[in-house]
């Protein structure tokens, strides 16, 4: 019973452990997603800048 006990306690800290690199990834994910946008969002301004320039 205790055996059976530590198997399910070893499965369950693996499983935290990889939920636990996945939350890492996605927080990463979302960073890298917001400078993308940020990015995006500045030469979309430099862009209508020339346009109104070339007007």
């Amino acid at each position: 019973m205790s055996k059976q006990k530590l198997c399910l306690n070893k499965q369950y800290l693996l499983l935290l452990t990889k939920y636990t690199a996945m939350s890492k990834q996605k927080l990463l994910l979302n960073k890298q997603y917001l400078l993308l946008l940020a990015q995006y969002t500045a030469m979309r301004k430099q862009y209508l800048l020339l346009l109104i320039k070339l007007l």
